[in-house]
Parts: C-alpha cells; sequence; structure tokens
C-alpha cells in the first residue's frame, strides 16, 4: 500500500446506476480483509493483529476471534494483512493468516513493539526509512472452536524485512487445493536498495555478505534483488518477493518433491512465480488453476499479472524491470549481476495489464491519478442466482481497485474468455479500500482502512436512492499552513430522501500525505459536540506534505459520500553543502550527502547534523573527513529555524585512514 503502499484516499463517490455503495460493518481498526463462512458469519482482519467475528452481516457487537498483536509488527505497510478461510470450514475449523512478525526470522517476538501493543513503533536510529527496523512474515493455521482461537500453527516462517513496507501480503486457496500467499521484497522505497544500508549493515544476511557484510554492485543481491533470489544458485533461498504454494496442513511444497531435505530446497519448492515488488493482493480465477497478482510498482507502473499454477516459477523482473518493458533507470545503472542476466534472457515475463502512474486509466475518469497509484484489490466476479447479483454482462469480469486513486474499475470478458484490457469501465470512487472480495450473496465487498468500515456494493435495478452530498466550509480551497498552525473546521451535509444529515451521521479525518507508499499517520481532530466542525493543530516536525481534512457523511440507509480539503504546507529550502561532496548529513533525522537540499515548514525548528567522523570512498582511496564546525557557529547537532532559504555550510578536516587517530 499501503496496506502499498500508500497515500491518502480519495474521497468516495457514487458507483453506477443501480448499483448501490453502502456500509454494513462499522467500528473497527484499520480492517485489512474479510472472509465469508457458510454459516453467515464474517471474519475481519484488522492491521494491529486483532481478527473479529460478526454473527452475520447485521451483527454489531463482533466477538474477538483472535489477538495477535503481540506477534504482529504494525508499522507503516505492514501488520496482519491476509486472511482465508478453509475451504470446508467448519468441518475443518482453520482460518489462515498472514502476517509480519515482530521479530527476526528464528527470533521470539514483540522486538519493537509491546505486549498487546496496537501500533508498534520503529525508533530512529535505526529509523524506517534510514537503516530500517527488521522483522519477518509469517503464513499461520489458527484453529477456531466456534467464535475463538484456540491454537496457532505457523506453517512458513521467513520473508526478511528491513523496511516497514513490502511486506507479507495476501493468502487463498487455489482450485487445486492448495493454500498461496505472496510477498514484497521488504526493501525501501525512497531509493534504489540493493542492500546497502542497515545497522548493522545487510541485516538480512544477502548474499554474497553476511549479516554486517558491505554490499556493492556488481554483485549485491540484498535489498530489492531479494526478489530476484530464485534464479541463484549456491546459497539460501529467501521468500521475499514470492508467490508461494503450500500444503494447507503441513506448510510443505505442495507437490512435496522427494529430496527436499534443506530449507533453502523447500523454498524453491514453495515457489510459483517471483520477481513482485509487492504483490498487495491475489486472485484465482474460476474455473482455471490461474491466480492473477495485483503487484504494487515503483516510478512509473502498476501491474496485473496473470499465473499458471502448473508452469515452472516465472520471473515478474522486479526489481530490475517494471511494467512491459521499463528498467529503472535507479537499478539499470548500477550494472547489477542478476538484473544483466535478466535482460540477457529477455527481460521476464510481460504483465497481463499494466497501467502508468499519473495516467488516466479510463479517458476522462474522475480519479486522484495525480497522486500516484497503488492498485490495493483484485476479485474476479461470479455470476449466480441471487437476487443481489449483478446484470447480466458481468460474469467473470474483474475487478480492481487503486487505494491512491480512490476509483474502482471493472475489466469484462472479451472474445477469448479472457479479461479484456481494451474494455476496461470506470466503476466509480470508493476510499480507502484495500482488499476486494464477492460475498456469498453475489455483491463485492470492501474494508475501508481509513474509516474502519466494510462496504457493499450491490445491484437493485429499481433504487432510487442517492448518496449524501457532504460540504466543506472551512478551511477554505486555498489555505495553507505552518507548522503549529491552529485551524477551525467545518461542514455539513444533505440528502435528496433525507433532507440535512445530522452531525451524528458526520465523520471528521486528518491526516498527512508525505508517507511516501505507508499507510499515512492520522492526526487528532477536537470535533464538537454536534458533529458539524472543531479544531486542529498543524504538525510540529520540520518535513509535512499536505493535510487532507476528510468529512464523511452516512444517510439513513447506510450511502456514504466524502469531501476532502487539502491543506498545504508553506515551505523554504534548506541546503546543507560542504567543501567535500557527498558528506553525510541529516535535517531532523533525514539523511543525506552533501549538496543536500530539503523543503522544509517555514518557521519549523529542526536539527541539524553531521557524524564527528565519517568516511568518502573515492577512485583510489578513502579519506577520512573530521567535523570541524558549521558556518552557522552551531554544535556538531544543532538546532536551526528556517524562516526563509538558507544554505548552512559544514567544515572538515580532511586526511587519509590511519593518520591523527589522537586527534
Amino acid at each position: 500500500m499501503v496496506i502499498g503502499l500508500l497515500a491518502w484516499a480519495a474521497p468516495a463517490q457514487a458507483v453506477p446506476q443501480g448499483f448501490s455503495d453502502r456500509v454494513v460493518l462499522s467500528g473497527l481498526q484499520q480492517p485489512t480483509s474479510l472472509a465469508f463462512a457458510p454459516d453467515g458469519r464474517v471474519f475481519v482482519a484488522e492491521k494491529s493483529g486483532l481478527i473479529k467475528v460478526f454473527s452475520s452481516l447485521g451483527d454489531s457487537t463482533p466477538t474477538r476471534f483472535a489477538d495477535l498483536r503481540t506477534k504482529t509488527y504494525n508499522n507503516g505497510d505492514q501488520g496482519l494483512l491476509g486472511i482465508v478461510l478453509d475451504p470446508d470450514f467448519p468441518d475443518r475449523p482453520y482460518v489462515y493468516v498472514s502476517y509480519t512478525l515482530d521479530a527476526e526470522i528464528g527470533d521470539k517476538p514483540p522486538k519493537w513493539g509491546a505486549v498487546d501493543g496496537t501500533l508498534d513503533p520503529c525508533p530512529t536510529p535505526p529509523g524506517p526509512i534510514d537503516d530500517g527496523c527488521v522483522a519477518s512474515g509469517r503464513l499461520s493455521r489458527l484453529t477456531a472452536s466456534g467464535n475463538t482461537m484456540t491454537s496457532e500453527k505457523v506453517l512458513v516462517s521467513d520473508w526478511c524485512q528491513q523496511y516497514w513496507g513490502h511486506s507479507t501480503d495476501d493468502v487463498v486457496f487455489g482450485s487445486d487445493g492448495a493454500l498461496y500467499m505472496s510477498a514484497g521484497d521488504g526493501a525501501a522505497y525512497n531509493f534504489a536498495d540493493y542492500g546497502q544500508r542497515g545497522d548493522p549493515l545487510n541485516p538480512c544476511g544477502d548474499p554474497p555478505a553476511g549479516v554486517g557484510g558491505l554490499l556493492s554492485p556488481p554483485t549485491a543481491e540484498g535489498g530489492a534483488l531479494r526478489s530476484q533470489d530464485y534464479q541463484t544458485t549456491g546459497d539460501p533461498l529467501g521468500l521475499d518477493g514470492t508467490l508461494i504454494r503450500v500444503d494447507p496442513d503441513t506448510g510443505r511444497p505442495v507437490p512435496d518433491i522427494a529430496g527436499t531435505a534443506t530449507p533453502s530446497a523447500v523454498n524453491y519448492s514453495r515457489v510459483v512465480a517471483y520477481g513482485f515488488r509487492n504483490p498487495y493482493r491475489i486472485a484465482v480465477r474460476p474455473g482455471t488453476d490461474e491466480i492473477w497478482v495485483a503487484d504494487v510498482g515503483w516510478s512509473r507502473w502498476d501491474e496485473i499479472n496473470r499465473i499458471d499454477t502448473t508452469a515452472p516459477p516465472g520471473n515478474f523482473g522486479w526489481p530490475c524491470m517494471e511494467g512491459a518493458t521499463l528498467r529503472p533507470q535507479s537499478y539499470e545503472s548500477l550494472g547489477l549481476d542478476l538484473c544483466d542476466a535478466l535482460y540477457a534472457d529477455g527481460g521476464g515475463v510481460t504483465p497481463f495489464f499494466s497501467y502508468r502512474h499519473e495516467t488516466e486509466i479510463v479517458p476522462g475518469e474522475d480519479c486522484d491519478e495525480e497522486n500516484g497509484s497503488a492498485i490495493t484489490g483484485i476479485t474476479f466476479y461470479t455470476a449466480n442466482d441471487d437476487a443481489s447479483a449483478y446484470p447480466s454482462g458481468y460474469g467473470g469480469s474483474l475487478f480492481f481497485t487503486d487505494y491512491v486513486r480512490g476509483c474502482l474499475w471493472v475489466m469484462p470478458v472479451g472474445d477469448g474468455g479472457l479479461p479484456d484490457p481494451t474494455e476496461i469501465r470506470n466503476f466509480g470512487r470508493i476510499a480507502g479500500a484495500v482488499d476486494l472480495e464477492q460475498g456469498p450473496d453475489g455483491a463485492i465487498y470492501y474494508p475501508s482502512i481509513v474509516d474502519g468500515e466494510i462496504h457493499r456494493i450491490s445491484y437493485a435495478a429499481s433504487t432510487t436512492d442517492q448518496p449524501p452530498k457532504p460540504t466543506i466550509a472551512i478551511p477554505a480551497t486555498d489555505t495553507s499552513y505552518t507548522t503549529g498552525e491552529q485551524f477551525s473546521f467545518s461542514g455539513s451535509a444533505s440528502d435528496s430522501e433525507d433532507g440535512p444529515i445530522p452531525g451524528s451521521a458526520l465523520r471528521w479525518r486528518l491526516a498527512y500525505t508525505d508517507c511516501g507508499e505507508q499507510l499515512c499517520k492520522e492526526l487528532p481532530l477536537d470535533v464538537d459536540p454536534d458533529g458539524t466542525g472543531g479544531a486542529f493543530t498543524a504538525p510540529k516536525r520540520a518535513t509535512a506534505g499536505d493535510l487532507q481534512l476528510v468529512l464523511t457523511a452516512i444517510d439513513s440507509s447506510g450511502l456514504t459520500a466524502s469531501a476532502v480539503r487539502r491543506i498545504t504546507p508553506r515551505q523554504v529550502t534548506l541546503l546543507l553543502r560542504s567543501g567535500q561532496i557527498g558528506a553525510r548529513v541529516s535535517i531532523d533525522g533525514v539523511k543525506g550527502r552533501t549538496p543536500f537540499k530539503l523543503p522544509v515548514l517555514k518557521g519549523s525548528a529542526m536539527i541539524i547534523a553531521t557524524p564527528r567522523q565519517q568516511q568518502l570512498k573515492g577512485r583510489r582511496h578513502r579519506t577520512v573527513l573530521v567535523w570541524k564546525r558549521w558556518s552557522d557557529g552551531g554544535g556538531r547537532a544543532h538546532y536551526l529555524t528556517a524562516n526563509n532559504r538558507r544554505t548552512v555550510v559544514a567544515h572538515y578536516k580532511a586526511r587519509k585512514p590511519g593518520l591523527d587517530r589522537a586527534r
């Protein structure tokens, strides 16, 4: 997401005529996935590690089925992201989950969080985007006794994750009865990560160096290159960036090939496909042996990939390839052996469908493509005879959604029996969707991670319901902010059937939008008792992007709509320079190398810092830099207030390694 990663979701709008988007379950905390039981129960996974079970869609007081919060690392895009019931549930009373483990592979949780902690930190150092808080992943089988989990059996423990995105993602059952799971590369999203950072260096122990060893091109196999690990030999295989297939009772490969005695050999037999960046959601195409993968891309493309599970494992290219033809320059320019081998082999498997970031999928659609992309839901529509099923022509269609764009699309079946990318239609705007599932009634459901709700998209040709129309009165559309500034807000909503919407049916949210691919952090709001307004304080930090204030209205029939107000930061540029290009410096914990330029909030107080001593690698030798002074007279790490564009110079004494040690 954002859970690709992920920016703030777009406001919800009406789906096509005849369809309705209604809230059916609410009061949840960051729901990520859901599963329907044959007896009418609904299991909902929350990102923190809680699983709740509702007796039906009419139940407003769920039972806590399982509490995996102590084990689950809930940070950024990491957490409990996937859930599926055994195909023979409840005769086989098993619930399968994929989640980020708050510990390194083989260690005991919690490492970063607290016992029963809901939101787990990543302190600086090591820092979530600097050296990373290392975690791992689990695929587990939970045994149910009624509405309570009685035990957990870990089927697979793997997936080293150095950074807070691209985690252990989705889990489904295939038509062959095997259990499938997807997982991301565990790498950074904000730089070309080949394993060069960490404290210690290379904390996942990627080849050719072990833990603590320095990785460098062309031989590096760390970071995003973990997704290419399957094509290497002579070292243990990790499962980052793969789609795996296992026996749901044992976690062993399917088929369990004789001779897979070592853990690495077992992993090779588990892999069905590899070369993924963040395969956040997967779906089975009904009546086939195919798994379709929604892979969140990086700089240019998001992908939908079609995988024949009866064929040998295919390589889908990341990080050497993105989309059908793009070679990401940041990785290609490194001259990496793994990428060069892939280029020589033709570049990997071409996506079934890919769409370019910041470009419309359907011309003229009302989506937020200017903010980027993160494909976060995918499902096939299976026609049935239920009265709530969709009109004829939708059978076999592929639905997919993008969290950042806040839209839903349908790809109808073409002449060849496959969904046809040339016939894609926009299906309207939905907010915060991080999964799509077809329910037993034929309707499509999605969890809204930002609203804490489960929505149902149903069809009734005779419906006259229309969604409400919310309006934000203040702040105004051209409002901007500086650090710590205080604001008031107010709004209202009306409905064609209900008239004015009462304040009790209005919901307000405020969040950052500068979280990269992460689910953005919410900020506190002081809402008035009548629900129509309140106040908030802008963040007191040096680096912050847009704020988004969202007003959601719910009418008497459960239809929702949202209005959004963007509040932009008033920024100035801070430039750190030095006499030696490439010296390590930081601004408020954001690390860089000189000359390092960073937009910061006007009037914000931040810490600029540089190491007391560091080494620069030259073409022939290394140079040791010993800090002497900053041009503004401050200490090595000191506060600075930026009211206008400003340049500060770091001065160092340069010497060769081994000299002046006494100093």
